[in-house]
């Protein structure tokens, strides 16, 4: 991954070279790791925030009464399925807002 400076030079120079329509699709799914997720609870509910592709977010809510869970624009699947195991929570419900 470019960053800093000149990075967005070297960004264009990537598309350039490796053709806009398979750049656009690399770059968008492209993990930062710098972003952490975060955890916020109230009452018997908790919605993990969880940071996806560049700059989106997807929201895993769990019910922990019931245990049971909705994930909110789930763009990257393996990084839900990390969350949910990790909650021990079961998965019902996907609710998508927007395409990706």
């Amino acid at each position: 991954m470019v960053c800093g400076r000149g990075g967005a030079a070297a960004l264009l120079f990537l598309a350039l070279r490796s053709g806009l329509p398979q750049f656009r699709v690399a770059f968008l799914h492209t993990e930062f790791s710098g972003r952490p997720s975060k955890v916020v609870s109230q009452a018997n509910m908790k919605v993990e925030i969880l940071p996806a592709l560049t700059d989106n977010y997807m929201y895993l809510i769990i019910d922990e009464e019931t245990k049971q869970a909705a994930i909110v624009d789930p763009v990257q699947p393996q990084k839900v399925l990390d969350a949910v195991r990790k909650h021990g929570v079961k998965l019902t419900t996907v609710l998508t807002t927007h395409h990706h």
